[in-house]
């Protein structure tokens, strides 16, 4: 698994005492708030009804979870696409929507529409 590596990687997701002695989040419910957070497009404060836990620690561990996801895997899957990779997301695009091109952009303004709209012509 490999959300394990940046929980392992940072003493923030360790399970840590606060001065009172309370124990605080373990790594996963900090991952799991991070997560909810990034998924539904929700407030760090939406956390507190969820998990009981403060809008403050949601959103720090949001913070240190992307963090964390780019300095564990950031040379990995975050570099520019080789000419190899460029070749083979064009194949693999063209094999599954059956036309080539439209890496990096949206506009298909270019390509030969049989239905095309008639403001779109030209």
């Amino acid at each position: 698994m490999q959300w394990k590596a940046v929980i392992v990687r940072y003493e923030y997701f360790q399970l840590r005492y606060d001065a009172r002695g309370k124990r605080s989040f373990i790594g996963l419910q900090k991952y799991v708030a991070a997560i909810k957070l990034m998924a539904m497009g929700e407030s760090p404060d939406s956390i507190d009804d969820y998990m009981r836990m403060l809008e403050r620690t949601a959103r720090e561990s949001l913070y240190r979870l992307a963090r964390g996801v780019i300095e564990t895997f950031g040379d990995k899957y975050l570099h520019k696409p080789s000419l190899n990779d460029i070749q083979q997301l064009y194949a693999a695009h063209k094999e599954r929507h059956g036309f080539p091109g439209m890496l990096g952009s949206i506009d298909c303004t270019k390509w030969i529409w049989r239905n095309c709209p008639v403001s779109w012509k030209g």
